[in-house]
């Protein structure tokens, strides 16, 4: 009877696909940044920041969302009481809260652009009226974690930004891209 009973749950779990999702509570702490001054910027627009992750490249719906996969198991985070919140946008606002503690007027512009091209740019730029525009692109998100019975992580955060201006004359300016690693 057990035999049966085992045989019956170890093929109803193939069946079943068995798959875990499991998201976990993240907090972002802001570390204080001094003597630095911000002149002549009315306001800055950011993008939300394409996912380039090697995770955001499998066709599911938490492709974007996926902190860590493994085997059949996905690890999310769970942010400001949203559970499986898109990485990218996590790292973008926390990239717009850091540029806000500087005194930046900073503000979310929820695109995604296709693309770093100019002429794009520049119209998200002058339709959401801001004079200066930060698209990126996430390249990765990497946590790492020891211990037992607490865990001791670290993370590691690499993206390309791609910064321009509009002038007076509604020219896009695109700067060079910028790329940061932490």
């Amino acid at each position: 009877m057990l035999k049966k009973l085992t045989i019956t749950a170890t093929f109803l779990s193939i069946l079943s696909g068995c798959t875990i999702q499991n998201s976990f509570p993240v907090e972002y702490h802001k570390k204080t940044i001094e003597n630095v001054e911000v002149k002549n910027i009315d306001s800055i627009g950011v993008t939300q920041w394409r996912d380039k992750r090697n995770l955001a490249t499998v066709k599911d719906e938490l492709a974007e969302k996926a902190v860590m996969r493994m085997g059949p198991a996905t690890i999310g985070m769970t942010s400001d009481g949203q559970e499986f919140v898109r990485v990218a946008d996590f790292i973008r606002n926390a990239f717009i809260d850091e540029l806000q503690s500087l005194g930046v007027n900073a503000k979310k512009i929820d695109i995604i652009p296709a693309s770093s091209e100019a002429k794009l740019l520049s119209n998200i730029a002058i339709n959401n009226q801001v004079e200066m525009l930060i698209s990126a692109d996430l390249m990765s998100f990497d946590v790492n974690c020891h211990g037992a019975w607490t865990l001791d992580c670290n993370r590691n955060v690499s993206f390309s930004l791609s910064l321009g201006a509009v002038d007076l004359c509604s020219t896009y300016i695109n700067q060079p891209t910028l790329v940061a690693t932490s």
